[in-house]
């Protein structure tokens, strides 16, 4: 009798437990189907980070990241407000960006920013590569030229909430 009171409670347990809802943050993004590079994009960036003894780890949108330090603060998500020091370049050629910024949204960024920064937490850093169709694409931005490969070296400096 008592090993088939315990085992119902278990099972009443279970099923109670299994219909709560995780904690919704209010941040509906995908980051492997909100975004991805082709694979002609992905090859090539491969190659290059290849030919210039860089090992980084693909992620599933097609941005390639190093976390050089994982950070202790707070953890981030892809719908943030974040503050970060980052430089970034054209993979083999010209920095184009070194910059301190504030209260930035993550919604508001190039999506390979949106899905690789939240890799850390805040006091990380991490370098990203990403492929055009992750960063400025075809149009390219202010200095950056168009169907530009990038590396951004970004440190996450404080979360806002």
């Amino acid at each position: 009798m008592k090993k088939t009171l315990a085992a119902g409670a278990a099972v009443v347990l279970l099923a109670t437990t299994s219909c709560l809802k995780a904690k919704d943050t209010g941040c509906n993004y995908d980051e492997c189907r909100s975004a991805y590079a082709p694979q002609s994009e992905l090859d090539f960036l491969d190659t290059l980070l290849t030919n210039q003894g860089i090992q980084a780890t693909e992620h599933c949108t097609g941005g390639f990241f190093q976390v050089v330090n994982p950070g202790t603060g707070a953890s981030i998500d892809p719908c943030s407000n974040v503050n970060v020091v980052s430089q970034g370049w054209v993979i083999g050629g010209n920095r184009f960006d070194s910059t301190q910024y504030g209260n930035i949204d993550l919604k508001e960024v190039i999506a390979g920013w949106r899905a690789l920064l939240p890799k850390i937490k805040v006091g990380g850093e991490i370098n990203i590569y990403l492929p055009p169709t992750m960063a400025y694409g075809a149009s390219g931005y202010q200095n950056v030229p168009a169907n530009s490969y990038l590396h951004f070296n970004i440190r996450l400096t404080g979360v806002n909430l």
